[in-house]
Formats: C-alpha cells, sequence, structure tokens
C-alpha cells in the first residue's frame, strides 16, 4: 500500500454557510419531532386531546385507546413577565 499525504481544500465561507443551512433544518426536525410527541399518541398514533392544564403541566389522552400523557406547558415556559 502507498503511503503519502492527502490534502482537503475547504472553502470556509462556503463551508459555515453549508453548516448554518444544516443546523437550521436540523432544528426544524427536532421541533417537527417535539409537537409530534406532544400531540399523538405513541401506541397508535392517534392524535392527543387536551383534557386540563394543572400546576405548569397539561394533560392529554388518545382519542383512541385512552392512554394519558403528561407535557410540561410550553405556554407557560415562554411568559415575559410583566414590569411594575
Amino acid at each position: 500500500m502507498a503511503k503519502g499525504n492527502f490534502y482537503i481544500d475547504i472553502h470556509t465561507g462556503h463551508l459555515s454557510k453549508k453548516l448554518r443551512a444544516v443546523s437550521t433544518r436540523i432544528r426544524q426536525i427536532a421541533d417537527d419531532f417535539d409537537y409530534i410527541e406532544q400531540n399523538y399518541c405513541e401506541k397508535d398514533g392517534q392524535v392527543l386531546g387536551h383534557v386540563e392544564t394543572r400546576f405548569g403541566h397539561v394533560l392529554k389522552e388518545c382519542s383512541q385507546c385512552g392512554e394519558k400523557y403528561i407535557f410540561p406547558n410550553s405556554e407557560e415556559d415562554h411568559v415575559v413577565p410583566e414590569e411594575e
């Protein structure tokens, strides 16, 4: 087997733009996965219906099998306190 040097010429301007594009898409995919997890039943894929919100959490129930799920209330996580 021949030995030698291997060089990679990277144009960092293009690379950084490409990496930013990839990171944007990965964030979008992660957001989509979070949405699916919080709105569809893990067992049968049916829509989860809102049952109640209490103590900073949301209780949801599967419309088909009755499986219940508890999630942090994301709306409360994003509330900005009012200034006095």
